[in-house]
């Protein structure tokens, strides 16, 4: 079976072309109204898609082959009917010429396999584009009755001297064929709804919106999915899929991922570390404004950022604002000299240069500059949310081997989404210190708690008027 696809400005035009090209017996299988612009002038257009089977095909050429290029026109601009009726009796009266001479017709299908069909202008092979439309179920119907009359014919012309049947390999290919189109219609999608999102991971449709706005905070795409997912076999144990119930349990379960330092955990001695631009100084002297203004501590700051040019200037201005004390460390030995003072204060803050974390000279330049190992301290790892999460989850590989024990976020204020800091918490394990949520001074730096946390991501306010009811 040949199957073609024709295109043109009107119903009519197509007709006509598939008349001319495959003759008055093709099936029309699909015909659809096309959006694209048609042609020079752009205007729309028709595709149909008809078939034919070959030896009927073959015939129908075979027949035109004998009329006049008059006769030929004619009958193209006549009837369907009055066509294939001059068709058959071409062919009839070739077949009579042949048993006069006792030389028997050769078989059309056979002569055609030898020479490919020329293309037309207006159509496409169905073999070069398959679209989902192109079989609706009436096509589909046709064809299994044109399979039908073919395993008839093939019954009837089992005898080998029925000169005016198709023979035997033939109406097997053919047959074949068919098969073939068939299987191909059972791959057509059936459904055109699109699924929702989160769908291709075996989220319910209920859990969609929430997925679409998680995934916009940045979060990252596997962490998300089983994230809902527990939230989902949760909800489905629970038998209450209302969207402020999903609200909460997702509060809830994000909640349970989070890890934060507890407060008042933290030593006497507290190192700020980081690269280069995240805010570590700045976060320092928040750190110490707030110590020193709020809770009225007992606070001195140290620097060992020492060898860049004005790199403690801003830290002297600020202790004096303060009127706290101030130190620069220039040598391991001044350790020994922090060691006897510790006892004078609540809490001692050391500044460090920035690095650049793609350098293993500066870390290490880092290291020895750090308190000795008798000295009990604190390290923070501060970290900018406006970071990439490759740069950040870099970051935090390459001072591992600096060793930290939690993460103060800034620059809250300045980001869009704030997924990073859930992933890299994933990543990394460690707990969550403070954050850094603008430029004022105390005002601008809080303890990390899980509220500001989830906040962040879905909307605390909401969220935790259901804390009865979820057992938060």
């Amino acid at each position: 079976m040949i199957i073609k696809k024709f295109e043109a400005r009107s119903m009519k035009e197509a007709l006509e072309m598939i008349k001319s090209e495959l003759g008055p017996e093709a099936i029309i299988i699909a015909a659809r109204d096309n959006i694209k612009n048609y042609g020079l002038v752009g205007d729309e257009s028709v595709e149909i898609t008809a078939a034919i089977q070959e030896d009927r095909l073959q015939k129908k050429k075979l027949a035109e082959s004998r009329m006049t290029a008059e006769l030929r026109d004619r009958i193209h601009k006549g009837s369907a009917k009055n066509h294939k009726e001059l068709i058959e009796k071409v062919i009839q009266n070739r077949q009579k010429e042949d048993q006069k001479n006792n030389s028997p017709s050769k078989p059309l299908v056979a002569t055609a396999a030898k020479t490919p069909a020329r293309r037309s202008q207006r159509y496409i092979d169905m073999l070069d584009e398959v679209e989902p439309e192109a079989a609706p179920n009436g096509a589909s119907e046709r064809l299994k009755i044109e399979a039908q009359k073919a395993w008839k014919t093939l019954k009837q012309s089992a005898t080998p001297n029925n000169a005016s049947s198709l023979t035997l390999h033939s109406l097997k290919d053919e047959i074949h064929d068919l098969k073939q189109f068939f299987t191909s219609l059972r791959n057509v999608p059936q459904n055109i709804i699109p699924a929702h999102p989160g769908h291709d991971f075996g989220l319910r449709y209920e859990l969609s919106s929430f997925y679409e706005k998680l995934l916009a905070t940045g979060i990252e795409k596997n962490l998300l999915v089983t994230l809902l997912k527990q939230v989902q076999d949760d909800l489905l144990s629970t038998n209450t899929l209302t969207t402020p119930f999903i609200h909460g349990m997702i509060a809830k379960t994000l909640a349970q991922k989070i890890i934060i330092k507890p407060p008042g955990s933290d030593f006497k001695l507290e190192v700020f570390i980081g690269a280069g631009g995240h805010g570590k100084t700045s976060s320092l002297i928040k750190r110490a404004s707030a110590l020193s203004l709020s809770e009225q501590k007992r606070v001195a700051i140290l620097s060992t950022d020492t060898k860049k040019l004005g790199a403690d200037e801003q830290l002297k201005i600020y202790s004096q604002i303060l009127n706290i004390p101030f130190m620069p460390i220039h040598s391991s030995s001044d350790w020994a000299f922090v060691a006897n003072e510790i006892r004078h204060f609540d809490h001692i803050l050391i500044d460090t240069p920035g690095v650049r974390f793609r350098s293993p000279d500066e870390i290490q330049e880092l290291k020895k500059r750090l308190p000795s190992s008798s000295l009990n301290c604190t390290t923070h790892l501060v970290l900018s949310a406006t970071a990439k999460d490759q740069d950040a989850i870099e970051i935090g590989k390459r001072f591992t081997s600096v060793g930290f024990d939690d993460i103060i976020f800034t620059a809250l204020d300045e980001s869009l989404q704030h997924g990073v800091l859930l992933n890299f918490q994933n990543f990394i394990g460690k707990p969550f210190h403070s954050f850094g949520i603008g430029p004022k001074i105390p005002e601008d730096f809080e303890p990390a708690t899980i509220e500001r946390v989830v906040d962040l991501f879905i909307g605390a306010p909401m969220i935790f008027d259901h804390n009865a009811e979820l057992g938060i």
